[in-house]
């Protein structure tokens, strides 16, 4: 078997059930069917291709940890979660677009992905747990949504090629933490007119997650934002 679909219909697979099958290389499944590695203990590290089934809302924790093969997944829109450790170990995974709907990404869900170069947060989310990118070695730029309220601990611990860290809306909630283990030559964006970042254009004092020292690393920048109106009657 090289191919492989598991419907919605399908409530429960036993132990172990495709043991030996070794050759599976592309997946379509739900998100809460279970984790790669223990529905393909022999073939999880070959898969080159998932899909998750339309109307998964989430992808439950650790479902694609290990894929140390996986190049491409299709996640639909209906997912409003990815869960703990989702992408965890995932080495030739290089870019990830985060479905539209998805408010939360869970706890190392990016986890030493260490060829990840470029991610897309969607505007609507509004959490990043710990270590949610932590590891990912060339990741050189990030956007932060206006959306995000908080952020986790060690987010970015290890990127040590992000230079650039661009926040569209207001200071998020952090901890002391949240900025562990970044490089020193990273340059954080924080937008005109926004609120939450202590007046750093006059004081430099910078909210607590900032390390020590940083003080020569933040910038102002004018996010730039279209309002489209659509004209649905077409001049008629």
């Amino acid at each position: 078997i090289n191919d492989l679909t598991i419907p919605f219909s399908v409530t429960s697979i036993g132990n172990n059930a495709f043991g030996s099958c070794a050759q599976i290389r592309s997946v379509v499944i739900s998100g809460e069917a279970g984790t790669l590695s223990s529905l393909f203990p022999n073939a999880y590290q070959q898969i080159v291709s998932v899909t998750v089934l339309p109307g998964s809302e989430k992808l439950m924790n650790r479902i694609f940890a290990g894929c140390k093969s996986l190049k491409n997944v299709d996640v639909p829109t209906s997912v409003t979660e990815i869960g703990e450790g989702a992408f965890e170990g995932c080495t030739a995974l290089t870019s990830a677009g985060i479905p539209a709907g998805v408010t939360v990404l869970g706890k190392g869900a990016f986890r030493g992905c260490s060829t990840l170069t470029e991610i897309t947060l969607p505007n609507g989310l509004s959490l990043l747990e710990d270590e949610v990118f932590s590891g990912c070695s060339l990741l050189s730029a990030i956007t932060i949504p206006e959306s995000v309220g908080e952020i986790g601990s060690k987010v970015f611990n290890g990127c040590t090629a992000l230079h650039s860290v661009k926040f569209v809306g207001n200071a998020p909630l952090a901890d002391g933490e949240s900025y562990t283990g970044v490089s020193s030559s990273l340059i954080t964006y924080v937008p005109y007119a926004s609120m939450g970042w202590d007046g750093i254009s006059a004081s430099m004092a910078l909210p607590e997650f900032w390390p020590a020292g940083y003080e020569n690393t933040i910038e102002w920048w004018n996010p730039i934002r279209f309002d489209v109106t659509f004209d649905w009657n077409c001049g008629n």
